[in-house]
């Protein structure tokens, strides 16, 4: 196996190792390769053969103002892996997203979801004053982005990219931290003064604890796609799946991610602001 150059490659490589998927090829060929586009590693999963491509975000100077799409970065993203996957359509490919810097990158399921089908919008009907409640609904507008869904003759498309995961340092110290002053604030039945939740942090800091990451993916699935993806294939204690059944939402979370949700500190609180 060759080198592997960019932080992303090596950060997904490491979460492999960790979760005992064993070694990826590193621009892993196919038989008859026109082209010489190969995506960047090759696994074997479940008896199946996966393609992946890594895909890195730039570190960006943030803008002292102007407008922010979120779905733009990943739109090129999507567009230059597909271009790797070209001779790949007969195989299970998914593009692994990862921003280091985090500048002006927003990854969340809702925004890959959003750029693959469709960004999410909202319709509000016009109703009569003969009618005293209707409510809108939210969709995914296929006429603005169509790489899982072209709208037009309403088929699905490069279902061979059976998912985009996102690929994350996750801030275990910072939740567990949370989950513990709310813990305090229940068994007191008052909410911590915001001296004792700096105090506390101090102390976690100390020990060390507060800044503690583990790898994770988030994974979403591509919802027709023409190849079976287990959602616990990426079962890490962190990691998370969203599919569509019938409609795009959760179907795996690891068992550290039920936990925190269990104390109400996952999706973030701050445990200052709150």
């Amino acid at each position: 196996m060759k080198v592997v150059e960019t932080e992303s490659e090596k950060q997904f490589v490491a979460y492999l190792q960790s979760r005992g998927l064993g070694e990826p090829d590193r621009h892993p060929p196919l038989k008859e390769n026109k082209s010489g586009r190969r995506p960047d590693f090759g696994l074997t999963l479940e008896g199946i053969r996966f393609f992946f491509e890594v895909k890195e975000f730039a570190e960006r100077d943030i803008p002292e103002s102007g407008s922010f799409d979120p779905y733009a970065p990943v739109y090129n993203k999507i567009e230059k892996a597909l271009a790797q996957f070209d001779e790949y359509t007969e195989h299970p490919c998914s593009l692994v997203l990862y921003s280091p810097d985090a500048s002006f990158v927003h990854l969340a399921p809702m925004i890959v979801f959003g750029s693959a089908l469709g960004p999410l919008s909202w319709a509000t009907p016009v109703v009569s004053q003969a009618i005293n409640h209707q409510n809108g609904y939210s969709f995914w507008d296929a006429s603005k982005a169509w790489y899982w869904f072209d709208y037009q003759p309403m088929q699905p498309r490069n279902t061979h990219l059976v998912a985009i995961m996102i690929l994350e340092r996750f801030p275990i110290g910072y939740y567990r931290f949370s989950a513990q002053v709310d813990g305090i604030a229940t068994a007191s039945g008052k909410r911590m003064e915001r001296s004792e939740v700096f105090a506390l942090a101090q102390s976690h800091e100390d020990k060390g604890l507060l800044g503690e990451t583990g790898l994770r993916l988030v994974v979403c699935q591509h919802p027709f796609a023409k190849f079976p993806l287990n959602p616990e294939l990426f079962a890490g204690e962190f990691d998370e799946c969203f599919g569509w059944v019938p409609h795009s939402q959760r179907i795996f979370a690891g068992t550290e991610i039920e936990k925190l949700e269990a104390t109400g500190t996952y999706p973030e609180k701050s445990p200052v602001f709150k």
